[in-house]
């Protein structure tokens, strides 16, 4: 049996910690998936005729991991900047209906959250989700206010995997990745 949080040393040298959204606090990646599925299938009919349906594999190979703008920029060449847009605030809507009911912390979470809390470790969250989004994710897994600093990568000049938004998350806790 592991010990308990209370019996287990915590990293003295801990200073601070950044923190993913999607697949770290929650299983967001399945519902983003469910989405992009809903979205192509009314509104990018075209996309689906040629390609069938959208597979998970499909997705974590073109969508997943990447700002919602940069997937569908690669996936779909064709379409206008609006368009574009437009898809980007539709499936942001499609993933909010779905995570009213479907989204929910993983296993620890809160626990570990509530630990650095406690022991006084600084705290980011770093994600490719637009802010709306983010925000309405924290509410939904009861983790608003619990985050020292949030950055969504909107607010950084390149998206995840590039490592600028998570030099930011340090640069705002007063961290250096040294």
């Amino acid at each position: 049996t592991p010990p308990s949080s209370a019996t287990r040393k915590f990293p003295a040298k801990l200073k601070g910690v950044l923190f993913d959204m999607d697949g770290t606090l929650s299983d967001s990646e399945t519902l983003h998936f469910k989405a992009y599925q809903v979205v192509f299938d009314r509104l990018v009919p075209a996309w689906s005729e040629k390609n069938g349906e959208m597979t998970r594999d499909y997705y974590n190979k073109n969508m997943g991991g990447k700002t919602k703008l940069a997937a569908l920029e690669q996936v779909l060449p064709e379409t206008t900047s609006e368009q574009r847009e437009r898809l980007c605030h539709d499936l942001e809507d499609a993933f909010n209906v779905l995570a009213k009911t479907e989204l929910n912390c993983l296993p620890g979470v809160s626990e570990l959250l509530a630990l650095l809390n406690a022991k006084h470790v600084p705290t980011a969250l770093v994600t490719n989700a637009p802010p709306s989004e983010m925000l309405f994710a924290l509410k939904v897994l009861k983790l608003e206010g619990v985050f020292d600093e949030l950055v969504p990568s909107a607010e950084c000049s390149k998206g995840k995997p590039d490592p600028e938004p998570y030099q930011e998350g340090l640069r705002r806790l007063g961290l250096d990745a040294a």
